[in-house]
């Protein structure tokens, strides 16, 4: 019994002590920024087939956007519920590289970084991944 005791109180002193050390907040706002740039990558996408043009995604430091090509010019599109023109990562989950990944009017990848060499990774360990032949975006 006095055994049995001894394993539930460090259980219980473990649980208290290390648990918060291993899942806190940092964990969740690393999976809400990776989940936010995949939707944006799949709405660039989106966009790009329901109109029938070119459209990106820019991203810098913790800001990113869609755009998409109308008549030669790069027009912003809003972000959807919000009307603004960028979105912003949570947290301090930033881009570990400034760029873009463009998309053709058929939903390709356009002018062709996708897999592994058009990988977008963030600070928080994440890597999205473009594949080549349908442009699909996705955790790796």
């Amino acid at each position: 019994m006095v055994e049995l005791i001894t394993v539930v109180v460090l259980i219980g002193v473990l649980a208290a002590v290390a648990l918060p050390r291993f899942v806190g907040q940092g964990a969740f706002t690393g999976a809400a920024g990776t989940d936010r740039v995949v939707s944006a990558m799949r709405f660039a996408q989106q966009q790009a087939l329901s109109r029938n043009r070119a459209a990106r995604l820019q991203f810098d430091g913790q800001e990113y956007g869609v755009d998409v090509r109308e008549g030669g010019v790069w027009e912003d599109v809003p972000v959807p519920g919000t009307g603004e023109d960028s979105w912003t990562l949570p947290g301090d989950v930033r881009f570990s590289t400034t760029g873009e990944r463009q998309f053709d009017g058929l939903g390709r990848p356009d002018p062709g970084p996708c897999g592994s060499s058009g990988d977008v990774g963030l600070t928080s360990g994440a890597v999205i991944r473009i594949e080549c032949e349908t442009g699909f975006a996705h955790e790796r």
